[in-house]
């Protein structure tokens, strides 16, 4: 297993554990008090899955494979980075800076995943 995969399997898994417990928490939000509690756990898994997914596919030897584990490594990069800065940067409320982030790493992914297997190392 290289650094890489494993880099890319945790900034995957990172992103969505954050997208699913930021909606969870917003969804929840009107009918329990504290739905961070509800949130946390539902994030800690979708994170867990994503990665793990990210990691099955960077190990399977197939050109396509490698190229989605590549795509969803590079959403999960562009959506941290994108949430952080239009979030604090810009100061904007935490909704219209996820949604402003899945922009932004959708189209990161699909830049990568259309480049294709000839971009990759």
């Amino acid at each position: 297993m290289n650094i890489r995969a494993v880099a890319l399997a945790v900034l995957a898994g990172g992103a969505a554990f954050l997208l699913t417990a930021v909606a969870v928490i917003e969804l929840l939000l009107p009918t329990i008090e504290f739905s961070v509690f509800v949130a946390l756990p539902v994030g800690i898994f979708a994170g867990s899955a994503v990665a793990a997914l990210v990691l099955f596919a960077s190990r399977a030897g197939d050109d396509d494979s490698q190229t989605l584990a590549n795509a969803l490594g590079t959403f999960a990069a562009t959506f941290l980075v994108a949430f952080a800065v239009i979030l604090f940067g810009v100061g904007i409320g935490a909704v219209v800076a996820l949604f402003a982030a899945v922009g932004v790493g959708v189209l990161g992914a699909l830049a990568v995943y259309l480049r294709g297997p000839s971009g990759s190392a």
